[in-house]
């Protein structure tokens, strides 16, 4: 694994759910617990668009990943570690 732990996502009635999210450098999987038993979904990132710090919110701590015209919003518990997963998943989109 390249990158993994708890991020929480935007779901489509606007409510933060925390999930647990990992990549191998070919997917970004997320699972509802790091116990890894539901797998919810599996994003190709040689699809992604873009992978972008977003400044909607007051916490500095969000990204949007854009992939087939849906955005993913997501929300590290730090600056740091939401820079982490943002220059990961980055590199690992402009390697494929």
């Amino acid at each position: 694994m390249l990158i993994y732990g708890y991020l929480q996502k935007l779901n489509r009635n606007g409510k933060w759910q925390t999930r647990w999210f990992e990549t191998d450098g070919e997917c970004l999987t997320y699972f509802k617990s790091s116990k890894r038993v539901k797998l919810l979904a599996s994003l190709d990132l040689a699809k992604v668009g873009s992978i972008v710090v977003n400044n909607e919110y007051e916490d500095g701590c969000c990204f949007t990943i854009h992939i087939a015209k849906r955005p993913y919003h997501l929300r590290a518990d730090s600056k740091t570690a939401m820079k982490d997963w943002v220059i990961t998943l980055n590199r690992v989109k402009e390697a494929r």
